[in-house]
């Protein structure tokens, strides 16, 4: 690897033209690069009511890819109103989908919340409600699912502290 080795080898540069916008219509986005090598793209959608998937082999394709709605807003209570900047991640075998909403009746408790899907294909899978994330008290690097307290570290993206359950014990989630 020439970076390892402090060493950079020149490479020929090619022109290419960038399309603007990307992907139109879409605020937030969030690309994921799976291990297959393919792409997956989400992004806030205009009425921010819903969050949708769209995957491609490559990323040139994600502009074309027919996108999926995967979930959609509560009609009221918590995640009703403003759903936005969803972030997709495969951590331990399961997706996960991160993402911010706030209720209709107080639109400025906005707070982050999780979705999951256990399937092999996040696009036409089930995702199960997880709950909003919380802060432990004891420890600003960490949140909660549920009653189990989870830690982000440099090692690995989701771990856990000790006397904390591992990421299969995460808490039942609701079917929708």
């Amino acid at each position: 690897m020439p970076f390892a080795e402090g060493k950079m080898k020149s490479q020929k540069r090619t022109a290419f033209t960038y399309e603007k916008p990307w992907i139109a219509g879409r605020a937030d986005p969030y690309v994921l690069r799976a291990e297959d090598g393919s792409y997956y793209f989400t992004a806030s959608l205009p009425a921010f009511d819903s969050i949708a998937l769209r995957h491609a082999a490559h990323l040139r394709d994600l502009p074309k890819a027919k996108e999926q709605v995967i979930w959609r807003k509560h009609g009221s209570g918590p995640m009703s109103f403003n759903i936005w900047a969803p972030e997709l991640h495969f951590l331990d075998g399961a997706w996960y989908l991160y993402f911010a909403a706030s209720d209709k009746d107080d639109i400025w408790q906005l707070r982050p919340y999780v979705l999951t899907c256990r399937d092999a294909d996040p696009v036409t899978g089930t995702w199960e409600e997880c709950g909003q994330m919380q802060c432990a008290e004891e420890d600003p690097f960490s949140f909660r699912a549920g009653r189990r307290r989870w830690a982000s570290d440099s090692r690995s993206q989701i771990s856990t502290s000790p006397g904390w359950r591992a990421p299969q014990s995460l808490p039942r989630c609701r079917s929708f």
